[in-house]
């Protein structure tokens, strides 16, 4: 399990002479005089002695960049909301800091109160929403403006704004698992995006690109294709291509990590050549269907956390069960086991067809088949004393929990 991280954004211990003075404060007034894109300003930072402007990058959004689909109307958006207005630009550090530039909170203000110029922007659906390093104070109300946005397939989330792109239509669903199994600082491979086709069509996505809201898009190489059916993977890390699995090359995690008092995610967004966002997972959920996960209420998870014997040398007499409790299938397919910062992703397959039927997932290493599962771990994982193990969605919806002793859901 690895610390919440942050991307794209450097905080600096000093700020060098020539750097403007609004690196120096975190809550200074100015009037915004330009808006170079949809999230950064020029403000004239009032008495500090100079008309010469600041450019400010806003906090916890990413536009597009110009010259790209949608940026034209990212800045329009901004400059309806903030050019010529009185502003107050804020932050929560002063050494925020993205290329240079101070990253602050830029707010109208008016006489009838302030208007937050990064959430109008989100709220029209024209940017991605960014957590930046110490500047996440909003960021849960920026998730759920951009996840109402999506819902309503405004602006950027509108998969054909750009233009009819390649495979119109194509049901592709992108997940991502941004809990690593284990260290994900020792093996930023722990991480991945999966692209899947839920179609009964192959989809070429040469050209096409992923990212997060950093600016770190990893375009697919010419060939590149998701099979009917199938599954295209993207590991964090470094490794070697294959036609199912590629690596987006970085030697750190790339995704934050969700805890029960931090609830700064992310997501990963996948573009189509011509700009149009195609696909997508945005974690956590707030908004929307992915609220009531399908298998919610309709299985149980059990754990046994005791092994007979020494449980160092028994892992697999520890295991967790899942039981069906309706007489449909439910399938679980891409459903997350999480137990103390270790993840299991269960694969396409894995249903259970009847009330009364089970998947059980044993802690160590064994031959996986359609009823019972191996982890894969070599210690024991289920700690006596207490603990508890979630089965939830890849957006991070709860679907089920188990606790015992001093653990709790």
């Amino acid at each position: 399990m690895k610390a919440l991280i942050a991307l794209g954004v450097a905080v600096v211990a000093a700020v060098a002479a020539a750097a403007p003075a609004v690196s120096a404060s975190t809550d200074q007034r100015g009037k915004v005089v330009n808006v170079v894109d949809g999230d950064t300003v020029d403000v004239d930072i009032a008495g500090d002695g100079t008309s010469r402007p600041v450019t400010i990058r806003n906090a916890g959004l990413q536009t597009m960049e110009l010259g790209q689909c949608h940026a034209d109307d990212a800045a329009a958006v901004m400059r309806q909301v903030a050019l010529g207005k009185t502003v107050r630009v804020t932050a929560q550090s002063s050494g925020s800091t993205s290329l240079g530039r101070p990253v602050r909170t830029v707010d109208v203000i008016g006489s009838s109160g302030t208007v937050d110029t990064q959430l109008e922007v989100l709220r029209r659906g024209q940017a991605l929403p960014f957590p930046m390093g110490f500047e996440q104070s909003r960021s849960t109300a920026y998730l759920l403006a951009a996840e109402k946005a999506a819902v309503a397939g405004t602006g950027l989330w509108d998969d054909d704004a750009c233009g009819a792109g390649p495979s119109v239509g194509a049901p592709l669903r992108v997940m991502v698992m941004y809990e690593g199994d284990g260290d994900e600082s020792r093996n930023p491979n722990a991480e991945w995006v999966d692209i899947r086709n839920e179609g009964s069509t192959d989809v070429p996505i040469a050209g096409w690109w992923l990212r997060s809201a950093a600016q770190d898009s990893f375009f697919f190489p010419a060939g590149s294709v998701v099979r009917a059916g199938g599954t295209t993977r993207v590991y964090v890390g470094k490794g070697t291509q294959t036609a199912t699995s590629f690596h987006w090359g970085f030697s750190a995690p790339r995704f934050n990590n969700l805890s029960p008092t931090r609830r700064v995610g992310g997501g990963a967004y996948l573009f189509d050549p011509q700009g149009d966002l195609r696909a997508h997972s945005s974690y956590p959920c707030l908004y929307g269907s992915c609220l009531t996960p399908v298998a919610r209420g309709k299985v149980r998870l059990q754990a046994r956390y005791d092994a007979p014997g020494d449980d160092a040398k028994n892992v697999n007499g520890e295991y967790l069960t899942i039981t069906s409790l309706v007489t449909k299938p439910v399938n679980l397919a891409w459903v997350v086991v999480e137990v103390n910062g270790n993840t299991l992703q269960l694969q396409p397959g894995t249903v259970l067809p009847k009330k009364g039927s089970t998947v059980r997932i044993h802690m160590g290493k064994g031959t996986t088949t359609a009823t019972t599962k191996y982890w894969g771990h070599t210690g024991s994982m289920l700690t006596n004393s207490g603990g508890s193990v979630e089965l939830r969605t890849a957006e991070s919806s709860r679907i089920a929990c188990a606790s015992w002793g001093t653990g709790h859901c």
